[in-house]
């Protein structure tokens, strides 16, 4: 399979559950890309809601991309105003 066109793209929300459903989630659509030629997209600087993780006061939350490698081609979000209209959302 030849890589991703510019135009498949899997848009997905960034909070996919708590800190484990993140990851599974994650997994989940990551795996659909791949599987798919498409390429991922998210609200990648949107910081994650809470999780049960103890944090401490002040420290901001982290994104996504803070906690996990995403090994795709990914749409970042100065190109996503562009691409929008082709996107396959993923509402779960």
């Amino acid at each position: 399979m030849s890589g991703p066109s510019q135009s498949a793209i899997v848009r997905v929300p960034n909070d996919l559950g708590m800190l484990t459903n993140r990851r599974m989630g994650l997994e989940m659509v990551v795996g659909m890309a791949a599987v798919s030629g498409r390429r991922l997209s998210m609200p990648w600087s949107v910081p994650l809601g809470s999780s049960p993780a103890p944090r401490f006061a002040g420290e901001a939350r982290p994104t996504m991309t803070d906690l996990w490698e995403v090994p795709v081609p990914l749409v970042g979000e100065d190109e996503w105003d562009e691409v929008a209209p082709t996107a396959h959302h993923l509402d779960w």
